[in-house]
């Protein structure tokens, strides 16, 4: 798709709107495909976590597990251990879009 539009910019609308409608270089081009990737990899990692953490909810709560409770305690921090560097990566990010939104 990356040569299809490098070589034809006019090329059909539904890849253009795939891809943000208006673009001019083949630069603009790779920076909205790799934020749609980004995007798309955050979304499947928290679609991830969000499952660990239902499989330790289901877990917690199976009464026929007599020890149901430490597997569900080790799901919950090991989702935390990927939780947290994810968070700490995202902090500097966030504060620097709450700086830039202040001075609009």
């Amino acid at each position: 798709m990356l040569r299809a539009l490098a070589a034809h910019p006019q090329i059909g609308a539904a890849g253009r709107q795939a891809l943000g409608h208006v673009l001019k270089t083949v630069e603009e081009v790779y920076a909205t495909m790799r934020e749609k990737a980004v995007s798309e990899i955050q979304s499947d990692q928290k679609a991830i976590l969000a499952v660990k953490v239902k499989r330790g909810q289901y877990g917690m709560w199976d009464k026929d597990v007599e020890d149901r409770f430490e597997p569900a305690l080790r799901l919950f921090e090991n989702v935390l251990a990927e939780v947290e560097p994810i968070i700490n990566e995202g902090k500097p990010l966030a504060a620097a879009r709450d700086v830039s939104q202040k001075h609009r």
